[in-house]
């Protein structure tokens, strides 16, 4: 199955430049990336000179709610391509991250950043006013900068 699908795209690939590029995003974050009648993906396929598809609604399932954004074109354009899809991308995880915090601020005792569900980055464990605790890592953020953070309780 896996060789029938690089030959699929070995014959779809017109020259040697021409390089698909494959980006996994969870499917709540794709509908911003295309935007309003594809508005935003024609803009980065006009900006960058590429040919932009995402996998059908279809190949969703309960274990892979990631959907395959293809980018094809020169591997120049294929990297322009990619920041600024990453860019819609990450604007639209921190904006649901955003709401969500905004709505657990609606409902009285529910804190889902002590859950480390919808951390924005920075441990909420109290502080307390005996011996020093180990410095704790912050959550995994997959669009947080290349350093890591280390938030250190007293």
């Amino acid at each position: 199955m896996i060789l029938d699908i690089m030959q699929k795209e070995a014959e779809e690939t017109k020259s040697a430049e021409e390089i698909p590029l494959k980006i996994l995003a969870h499917n709540s974050l794709v509908g911003r990336l295309i935007g309003k009648e594809g508005r935003n993906l024609k803009k980065i396929e006009q900006d960058t000179g590429t040919k932009i598809t995402i996998s059908p609604l279809q190949d969703l399932t309960i274990y892979n709610p990631e959907r395959t954004i293809t980018v094809k074109g020169s591997i120049e354009a294929c990297s322009n391509a990619e920041v600024e899809i990453m860019n819609k991308l990450r604007e639209a995880y921190e904006n649901d991250i955003v709401a969500v915090n905004q709505q657990a601020n609606l409902i009285p005792g529910l804190n889902l950043n002590a859950l480390g569900i919808f951390s924005t980055g920075l441990s909420m464990l109290p502080s307390g006013a005996g011996a020093r605790r180990p410095a704790v890592t912050a959550p995994y953020n997959p669009f947080a900068s290349s350093e890591r953070r280390l938030v250190i309780c007293a």
